[in-house]
């Protein structure tokens, strides 16, 4: 994930134009280094909510790719907005963040699961961090009137709780 981010500040693809604010330290080749652990826990996260579902392999990869984007509906505009992480260069409909950002993580989540997606037990302590995580930035999204990100978070978790 941090080398899609790398390569993302400085090429603008796959995610859009883009860069990370001074909000965040220290950053290495402009990416912060917090970026490492906050994709491997979204990335723990979604294999063990897509376990739940016992799909086969290539409907695990999609899923998988596809929740990451659902995430991201939720995480992208906090992260903008009260947080100031980063500010997008190019602009969309959904808070000021480019439709071509969502296609983005679907693209590098793809990528990652392709490597990481495997048949493994259930680890709650995974799904109990990423849960939190959820829940923080859900709270923040309504706190900050973000009521459309707020609803990707708020059903994300309604299918974490109820998909076990």
């Amino acid at each position: 994930g941090y080398g899609f981010e790398v390569l993302g500040v400085h090429t603008g693809f796959p995610f859009g134009q883009y860069k990370y604010t001074e909000t965040v330290h220290p950053i290495l080749f402009g990416v912060p280094l917090v970026m490492i652990p906050a994709w491997i826990i979204l990335i723990a996260y979604t294999q063990q909510f897509i376990i739940n579902f016992k799909l086969k392999r290539k409907y695990a990869l999609i899923a998988s790719a596809l929740t990451m984007v659902w995430i991201d509906l939720l995480i992208d505009p906090v992260a903008i907005g009260r947080m100031n992480f980063w500010t997008w260069l190019d602009h969309g409909w959904y808070y000021g963040i480019p439709l071509w950002n969502f296609l983005g993580w679907f693209l590098a989540s793809l990528g990652i699961f392709a490597f990481v997606i495997r048949n493994t037990d259930q680890n709650s302590w995974h799904s109990y961090i990423g849960a939190s995580v959820l829940l923080f930035f859900t709270v923040i999204a309504f706190a900050d009137k973000l009521v459309l990100a707020g609803i990707f978070g708020s059903t994300l978790l309604i299918f974490h709780f109820f998909a076990k």
